[in-house]
């Protein structure tokens, strides 16, 4: 109705496939798995360029958007989202996103074969995309808890072991959230990873950006390392009295001072002049004096070379 009402609005295109141009179509038919029965039940061309719009719709953002895929599959990922004929789409701007000019394609077999074969490596490229930047933020909390195996449930069984002493209770807001995660009796792997990663950059990573990915494993190597520090510090038994506290620092040299002290809250007069001493010639100093004169001290104390 609306074609006889307002015709001025609307075209009518047809396509005329013949020759050398068959072959590429019945790659492309190949490649979408669609039938002679389908092709004939509605548009060829339709068909085929449908399968290629679900699949681009189909992927989340972060495939649609992240450049640690190949020129070759970003430029294919562009062509997708940029065309709006499927014949110039099939014939000629998938083709040239890849490299390949459609003349050369349908002329020569080998080339035909290389084309379909780029775009089938394109298409697996994009697919992986979410699950590759999964199995890097897997690779980083592996090594951040030295675990032994890459088995996800051998893992799973030795982070909740290094992890078995936290006292959620003395947690901060972030750290519990990120505790609560890892400890998780989720099974699913992918989903697992993906709640441990969100918790720690704060956003769901599949709408994560390219440029966010460092923030996000430095953030998963501080919370790790946070945790098993906490792990430790909480297997101690605090009370009114005493409790323990972790420090860590490196030197210029590479040393690393790492140890943990029991900090006393027991009357302890002497403990105390001593300390109002130090606390008083401390003062006279500038903040920068104060903090080098602090670190010597600990630097001897510990007979650490952290200061040269």
């Amino acid at each position: 109705d609306l074609v006889h009402k307002l015709p001025s609005n609307y075209a009518v295109k047809s396509y005329e496939i013949s020759g050398l141009k068959v072959n590429l179509l019945e790659s492309y038919k190949e490649l979408v798995q669609i039938g002679n029965d389908e092709a004939g039940a509605k548009s060829t061309f339709l068909s085929i360029y449908g399968n290629f719009l679900r699949f681009y719709r189909g992927l989340n953002e972060y495939a649609l958007y992240t450049k640690s895929v190949s020129p070759k599959a970003a430029n294919f990922r562009e062509a997708i989202k940029n065309s709006k004929d499927p014949e110039d789409a099939l014939f000629s701007q998938f083709p040239n996103a890849l490299g390949f000019y459609t003349m050369s394609i349908i002329e020569n077999d080998e080339i035909l074969k290389s084309y379909i074969f780029h775009i089938q490596d394109a298409i697996r490229e994009l697919r992986s995309a979410y699950d590759n930047l999964l199995n890097r933020i897997e690779d980083h909390i592996i090594s951040s808890f030295a675990c032994s195996s890459d088995d996800f449930v051998v893992y799973k069984a030795e982070i909740r072991e290094r992890l078995i002493n936290v006292n959620i209770h003395l947690l901060g807001s972030e750290q519990s959230v990120v505790y609560k995660r890892l400890v998780s009796s989720l099974d699913d792997r992918a989903s697992w990873l993906k709640s441990v990663a969100d918790a720690v950059l704060g956003k769901s990573i599949d709408k994560m950006i390219d440029e966010e990915e460092v923030l996000l494993m430095n953030n998963l190597q501080e919370f790790i390392l946070g945790l098993i520090k906490a792990s430790e510090l909480h297997e101690f038994t605090p009370n009114d009295n005493r409790s323990m506290v972790s420090i860590q620092m490196i030197g210029v040299s590479g040393a690393i001072l790492d140890d943990k002290i029991i900090i006393s809250r027991d009357p302890n007069p002497e403990f105390e002049a001593i300390k109002t001493q130090v606390m008083e010639r401390l003062t006279t100093l500038d903040i920068h004096r104060r903090k080098q004169m602090l670190m010597e001290l600990l630097s001897g104390e510990f007979q650490q070379d952290l200061v040269i």
